[in-house]
């Protein structure tokens, strides 16, 4: 009780409160995520097999395609709705709420276009997708890329309802959708066994999603959010500028994931993306996503001490954050290399094996990436952000260029892990000046 009152001394009443409510639900949900994550995969490999494992990962990377063009508008909007909201300036919320669905429209319609004519000209013709006809590899496609554009349409609804502060909502209804789809395809690959059947029932649990989203907009919402007089090409402009930070950091972090994961699909058989995949879910994204839990809570509380000016105990609670995950990683990275091998042959029934230093590779990579996500987190947390996006964006654009002729070369699928290691080392340090830059801005 004394050392959480030292924690959060610097914190309100109703902060406390809001963090206990949204702690409580993240951890609901990423406990019951973790569950599906770990199973889910291998889960996977007994219905469908190994391959057509690897060819489902690689078809739901694809609409990473689209995020040339998404400038993720909604997320830098929900930071500027959260600041208007501590400031009380109801009438740039609503403006800026106004704008930000205007452009999410503009967007989708664009990359509808842009979906109608790569399926109808026959433009994603993979390897890996040799196996299907082509109206049966056009109807897989159609379905995985509504699905990517409906919850596209969705993060404007979530916006609105995660503006204030309190993320608890969102979060059951990501858990509960999140488990309802991954539950769905699992049972139609137990009945049919096919990868169409499948992204048919992964495009109905996201329109019951988005429905749900929808009417709670409805009914939760009170203020007025919309209004068509709101519209205005500088606020446009405004948010498109401010949003390129989130455009490259997300650019960065789909060259790194998914594009990775198609050039190693190009290279490589579907059984090493498989490989790849379970790998990374139990050892990368896993501590990712446990990590993000604490980032997503205290985002809001950031925003409420930079905007109420309380500049000192921003520094001082996220050197707080820092030393957290410090002692998280020494405990992570004890437990990789003491039962990490164990752990993941327990877990996918030694299907096929993996030696310590993979498993290493890959939870270094993790570790290194969330320290510089860390040091950037100030700074993105009040929209102050681009230089260290653009910086990520090249420094993951160019390991990705030299992977693609290491892989012409025959090396090994492993060395993409290596040089991501040292990417994110680079970021670090570049983030870590930038940090300090901000810092030394900031007023004590």
């Amino acid at each position: 009780m004394k050392l959480t009152n030292l924690i959060f001394k610097d914190f309100s009443f109703n902060a406390k409160k809001r963090i206990k409510k949204n702690l409580t639900s993240k951890l609901s949900q990423n406990f019951l995520l973790i569950f599906i994550q770990i199973f889910y995969p291998s889960a996977m490999i007994a219905i469908y097999g190994l391959e057509n494992f690897g060819i489902w990962l690689f078809l739901i990377a694809l609409p990473s395609i689209f995020s040339v063009i998404n400038f993720n508008v909604n997320a830098a909007a929900q930071t500027e709705m959260s600041i208007c909201f501590n400031k009380k300036n109801n009438n740039k919320l609503f403006k800026i709420f106004t704008n930000t669905l205007f452009i999410t429209i503009f967007l989708i319609l664009l990359i509808i276009f842009i979906s109608i004519i790569l399926i109808n000209l026959n433009l994603i013709n993979f390897k890996i997708l040799s196996k299907f006809s082509r109206i049966e590899k056009n109807l897989i496609l159609f379905f995985i890329f509504s699905s990517f554009i409906l919850n596209f349409f969705n993060s404007i609804f979530k916006c609105s309802l995660n503006f204030k502060g309190n993320i608890s909502l969102d979060s059951y209804l990501e858990t509960v959708y999140d488990a309802l789809g991954k539950i769905a395809i699992l049972i139609s690959g137990f009945f049919y066994n096919s990868i169409l059947i499948a992204s048919i029932f992964l495009f109905c649990s996201v329109v019951l999603k988005v429905i749900t989203y929808y009417i709670l907009f409805l009914v939760l919402i009170k203020e007025k959010l919309f209004n068509y007089k709101s519209v205005s090409f500088l606020e446009i402009k405004r948010l498109f500028r401010i949003s390129i930070a989130y455009y490259l950091e997300t650019f960065s972090s789909l060259v790194k994931e998914n594009f990775q994961l198609i050039i190693i699909g190009i290279f490589f058989n579907a059984e090493i993306i498989g490989i790849v995949g379970t790998l990374k879910t139990l050892f990368y994204f896993l501590p990712m996503r446990i990590w993000n839990i604490f980032q997503s809570i205290l985002n809001y509380e950031i925003i409420s001490f930079y905007t109420k000016k309380k500049y000192l105990a921003l520094k001082k609670n996220f050197k707080k954050f820092l030393y957290f995950y410090l002692f998280n990683t020494s405990i992570f990275f004890l437990c990789v290399l003491t039962i990490g091998k164990y752990i993941y042959n327990l877990w996918i029934h030694n299907s096929h094996q993996i030696d310590t230093i993979t498993i290493f590779l890959i939870s270094l990579d993790v570790s290194v990436l969330l320290l510089s996500s860390n040091l950037k987190f100030v700074g993105k947390s009040i929209n102050k952000f681009t230089h260290m996006s653009v910086f990520s964006l090249i420094i993951f654009i160019s390991i990705l260029i030299i992977a693609y002729f290491l892989f012409k070369e025959d090396y090994s699928y492993l060395t993409i892990f290596i040089l991501n290691i040292i990417g994110s080392i680079f970021t670090s340090f570049f983030n870590y000046f930038n940090l300090i830059k901000l810092f030394n801005k900031i007023k004590n």
